[in-house]
């Protein structure tokens, strides 16, 4: 107590010596004893201490019981709240997934809609960004709009993101860097660049700079890569980085393509790479970017689809074209090419074809002679709007023994269509041409007289599909639209006529006369199955010649030559006798009933057939026309087991099949009346829808 008290005295003492407490009088002026409760002053003893303790102790002991209690019944009450949370969140979404089914479109699995979402977010080619003026891939971002399910499904397929849009690499779009972050780490890119064609972009090489700066961390990863610029120097730096960068792994398909609405400077040629690798490239275009620029080495083995694109620049100045050698050099390096397209292009001819059979009239011009390139894979060529002797001047060059299908779209003799030097062969030095494997050919020409086509230069012993169109792009000609040529006779055509496998033929713009032409070329057309024509005239000439029938004395011969027997009089159709589609297309020079009596004479008139197993020979007094077969030329060799015995009538066929599209003087209920003549299917459409 003693000590207690000796404590706070010093402690009053030091506070009110001290010069800087303001309050310090004031505070301890009031009694020493005043500051001590009594109970400190008055000793405890130890039994009256432990008792308090065990007091207060036992005290403790039940609070802690009834709190343990109390913190079970809210334990039991928080899980019961979360039941009940969880129980309401499962009904709730029982109840979402049951309003859900009244749609159809909630039935798919997760799987299959996810394959719908890739389906309608399909990229779009680099022609379709060029025109659309959206600055980045749309699709996704709709699909991920439409509500929480499709935004879930939406965020968790990576192959969706896949496709990159880069309008303009310095801008950074905010959805380019959500692509590239929502597309993941392992799915194949397609990235490309299209700069808008109504904007103007920097004449400098900083674009392509930081466009590569962002593409490169991951161009191992890109399946696809398609560039347009507006600059020649960028498109030059574009191929340079194609050209340095040694390992391209998942490259499928890669795209240049330069625009002329800025200064149309060629492209300067590059240095070659040594060690650029395509292991994957299938799809290589190219478009006014010379094939000079660009340096393969012998890495294009797997390339399967070559496009090259030279059309006319909107300045009307010359394209840059590529030479033969160029080309051929190119094409050698690619052993399993199956499509090759040539659109506009109007190849220079710096050499001539090395071949024994053939001659080269250039020799002593001081050119180079190079072998054929051999392409034993290539199925497909496609070139637009050369002239033909230009095609009959690049075919020398190319050895394609599996070619199936030729497209040709030909453009008229003497229209300069680039402005280019090209250098056109004499028409006695071009060479035949024998496709054994060609079976379909397009062949659109601008010009009447097929004198000279290339055409008459092949040799198709297996062409089923043939379409012929007499096409105009010169505006010169838009006044006479309704001016259709005469077609030329089927020998002016082809060497050899005898289209002894068509079945599907079709003629666009001619005009048929009464000179016998279409039964003749009918007459050769023994297996012709379809026959579609496209605002044609003279139709009546084509009906009457497709009901033209041969009646007479027949003979008949089985196996052994002795025997013979002698059948009553036999009605064969002349001209092809299998047809059995027949499809009009705004054709205007016929009526109903010519049509009519096509279908009743072929249908209804009941054409005796002759057996297969017995060979047919014409009596030439009661025949009024007899085609007679062409001699076998050197020019055009038949095929090794090939008959070539005179024409033999086949058993007829019936028109099951009738197309009418923009005929006027055929009514919608006169072609269905057509069914009641034999006719299976009829398929009319107005004129102008």
């Amino acid at each position: 107590m003693q000590s207690s008290c000796l404590f706070l005295t010093a402690i009053r003492s030091v506070v009110l010596n001290t010069p800087y407490s303001r309050y310090s009088r004031l505070i301890f002026s009031f009694p020493l004893q005043e500051l001590v409760p009594s109970s400190v002053m008055a000793r405890r003893t130890h039994d009256s201490l432990q008792n308090e303790l065990d007091s207060i102790q036992s005290q403790i002991s039940t609070l802690s019981s009834r709190y343990s209690d109390v913190q079970r019944i809210l334990d039991d009450m928080t899980r019961l709240r979360d039941v009940l949370y969880s129980d309401i969140e499962d009904l709730k979404r029982a109840h979402k997934d049951l309003e859900a089914q009244r749609f159809p479109i909630h039935w798919l699995p997760s799987e299959i809609l996810a394959v719908i979402f890739q389906i309608v977010a399909e990229p779009w080619s680099l022609s379709q960004c060029l025109k659309r003026p959206e600055p980045f891939f749309t699709p996704p971002f709709k699909l991920a709009q439409v509500c929480a399910s499709w935004r879930r499904l939406a965020i968790s397929t990576p192959s969706l993101w896949s496709f990159m849009l880069i309008r303009h690499p310095k801008s950074h779009h905010p959805a380019f860097l959500e692509y590239r972050e929502r597309a993941g780490s392992v799915v194949p890119l397609d990235v490309v660049y299209a700069t808008p064609i109504n904007t103007h972009g920097d004449t400098k090489e900083g674009l392509a700079q930081d466009l590569i700066a962002d593409i490169r961390p991951f161009v191992h990863r890109l399946r696809s890569f398609a560039v347009s610029t507006l600059t020649v120097f960028e498109i030059a730096k574009f191929i340079e980085w194609v050209n340095d960068l040694q390992e391209w792994p998942m490259l499928d398909s890669l795209e240049l393509h330069r625009n002329w609405t800025t200064n149309p400077i060629p492209v300067p040629l590059l240095p070659a790479a040594t060690r650029t690798r395509f292991r994957k490239l299938h799809t290589l275009n190219l478009h006014w970017v010379p094939i000079q620029s660009l340096d393969f080495g012998l890495q294009l083995t797997s390339l399967e689809h070559l496009t090259l694109s030279y059309p006319k620049s909107p300045d009307r100045s010359p394209s840059p074209s590529f030479t033969v050698y160029a080309l051929c050099s190119l094409l050698a390096k690619t052993p399993n090419l199956e499509t090759l397209s040539l659109i506009d292009c109007v190849p220079i001819f710096d050499v001539v074809a090395n071949f024994p059979h053939i001659r080269t009239h250039d020799v002593h011009s001081g050119r180079k002679a190079i072998s054929p390139v051999s392409l034993p894979r290539l199925h497909r060529i496609n070139w637009g709007w050369p002239t033909r002797r230009t095609v009959m001047r690049l075919f020398e060059f190319l050895a394609i023994p599996s070619i199936e299908k030729l497209e040709l779209y030909i453009e008229a003799s003497g229209n300069s269509h680039h402005g280019v030097n090209v250098v056109s062969p004499r028409a006695a030095d071009v060479s035949s041409f024998v496709f054994q494997s060609l079976r379909e050919i397009t062949y659109h020409v601008e010009e009447d007289d097929f004198t000279g086509s290339f055409l008459r230069r092949c040799s198709l012993p297996s062409l089923e599909t043939l379409e012929i169109a007499n096409v105009s792009r010169a505006s010169k000609r838009r006044a006479k639209v309704d001016q259709v040529p005469n077609l030329p006779k089927i020998d002016s055509i082809f060497w050899d006529p005898r289209l002894i496998r068509l079945t599907h033929l079709t003629l666009s713009r001619y005009q048929f006369a009464n000179d016998h032409k279409s039964e003749t070329m009918f007459g050769y057309m023994c297996a012709l199955t379809s026959l579609t024509l496209e605002k044609c005239s003279g139709l009546r000439y084509v009906f009457r010649a497709l009901q033209e029938r041969t009646s007479g004395g027949v003979t008949l011969m089985s196996g052994n030559a002795n025997a013979k027997a002698a059948l009553p009089t036999t009605r064969v159709l002349k001209a092809a006798p299998r047809l059995q589609s027949l499809s009009l297309w705004t054709c205007k020079d016929f009526t109903f009933n010519d049509l009519l009596d096509l279908v009743q004479t072929r249908n209804l008139l009941g054409i005796t057939q002759v057996p297969s197993t017995m060979q047919m020979s014409h009596n030439p007094a009661s025949d009024r026309r007899l085609i007679k077969p062409l001699r076998k030329t050197k020019l055009s060799p038949l095929p090794a087991g090939e008959d070539t015995r005179p024409f033999t009538p086949v058993a007829s066929s019936q028109l099951t099949y009738i197309r009418l599209d923009g005929i006027v003087s055929v009514s919608e209920s006169q072609a269905q009346s057509l069914m009641n003549s034999g006719v299976l299917e009829v398929l009319w459409t107005e004129a102008g829808i």
